[in-house]
């Protein structure tokens, strides 16, 4: 089952391509600073190397206060999607009940709830299919430790422009530092959750184009729609092909 985490970290919005939006930021349709979306994603569809087709897609539902309430993925071949719906409490995510759904729309299988739990507008503690997270913050108010019930603990460490150059992720007798360099091109997660949630995992405002993990290189190329959002992906890991989307808007 695919949580929403999971789901948008697979949205990881990375680029080396296309006009430069950064000193124009102000112009960019942020749903988080007017509440009026400009930009919505309506789908997202992946492809592996291999294929021309897409093999599975994402699609997104809104709100009045045009924030995501849904999320449906769908793999080719399978008979089931898995959905994710989202609810609000004063424009803050308070709950998602995530579940398997045929094609009759009925829900099936593997379902469960999650809860988060706010402190001066800042998530502090949330569930993850039974597991419970806990969040603290730098002086800054982003995000400084995520300390989970299974025992792992996430350490975080910025730049002076508050990006997320590298993670310490320490559990089970063993360590794992994953560091991240970024561009100057706006991501769009802030068109889909409110602040307070997106602060839970975000790592820049901008996007990632390079992630070093256990050795492991993982490089993002972008293209770019005229709404200064990515339209397409191509992610690589030690210059192999791994994975393309590509993203549609309203």
């Amino acid at each position: 089952m695919k949580t929403f985490l999971l789901l948008l970290l697979v949205l990881v919005s990375c680029s080396s391509g296309g006009e430069s939006i950064a000193d124009t930021s102000g112009d960019i349709p942020d749903n988080n600073d007017n509440g009026n979306a400009i930009v919505r994603i309506l789908k997202i569809e992946e492809y592996t190397p291999t294929t021309s087709l897409p093999n599975s897609t994402m699609e997104f539902t809104y709100n009045s206060d045009n924030f995501v309430v849904q999320i449906k993925w769908q793999t080719v071949g399978e008979d089931f999607a898995d959905i994710s719906d989202y609810s609000y409490d004063n424009g803050q995510i308070v709950q998602t009940f995530n579940y398997h759904q045929d094609n009759n729309t009925n829900v099936i299988s593997n379902e469960y709830i999650n809860e988060f739990t706010y402190t001066n507008d800042l998530l502090t503690r949330g569930t993850d299919n039974g597991v419970i997270n806990h969040y603290t913050y730098n002086a800054n108010s982003y995000l400084a430790t995520k300390q989970a019930s299974n025992g792992y603990v996430k350490t975080y460490f910025y730049d002076s422009q508050n990006n997320v150059t590298k993670i310490i992720r320490e559990g089970e007798s063993s360590t794992n530092e994953t560091n991240y360099e970024y561009n100057d091109y706006l991501n769009y997660y802030r068109l889909l959750i409110p602040d307070s949630f997106f602060k839970t995992f975000r790592l820049s405002d901008y996007n990632v184009t390079k992630r070093v993990s256990s050795g492991n290189e993982t490089n993002y190329e972008y293209t770019y729609a005229s709404n200064g959002y990515p339209a397409t992906i191509i992610e690589k890991e030690d210059g192999v092909l791994v994975n393309q989307q590509t993203i549609y808007y309203e």
